[in-house]
Formats: C-alpha cells, structure tokens, sequence
C-alpha cells in the first residue's frame, strides 16, 4: 500500500485562468431598428395583460362560482 492509497477521498477542481479581453464598440443604429425595437415592447406588453387579465378573471370567476356540489334540483 503507497502513500496515495491512504488519501482520503476528495474532488478537485483546477481553474486555467487565463486574460479575457474586453472589446468596447460604440455602434448607430438606424431608426427604424429603434422604431421595430419599440413595436416589440409595446406588443408583448400588450400580449402579456391580456394574458394577465383571462388568468385573474377565470381565477375570478372560479373563486365566486357557487359550488355546484351544495345545489339541490
């Protein structure tokens, strides 16, 4: 039995750190890039409280439905 037998039981992690080079650009883009970039906001907002408001009114609707389980024909 060696000495690396004896060892107890481990993980090792080994890190290569090595430079990072950041590149800075400073680029124009074109207004009708800004005006497509503002008709996605504005439709996935739309989109997104349409969404919200069925969720809350069937959320809604089903909290203050008389249950039909108590009902008597």
């Amino acid at each position: 039995m060696d000495e690396f037998d004896r060892t107890w039981p481990a993980v090792y992690f080994l890190y290569d750190l090595s430079p990072i080079t950041v590149t800075i650009k400073e680029e124009r883009r074109s207004f009708l890039h800004f005006i497509t970039r503002l008709c996605a906001v504005l439709g996935g907002t739309f989109v997104l409280t349409g969404m919200l408001d069925r969720w809350m009114f069937r959320l809604l609707e089903a909290l203050t439905k008389p249950s039909a389980r108590g009902v008597h024909r």
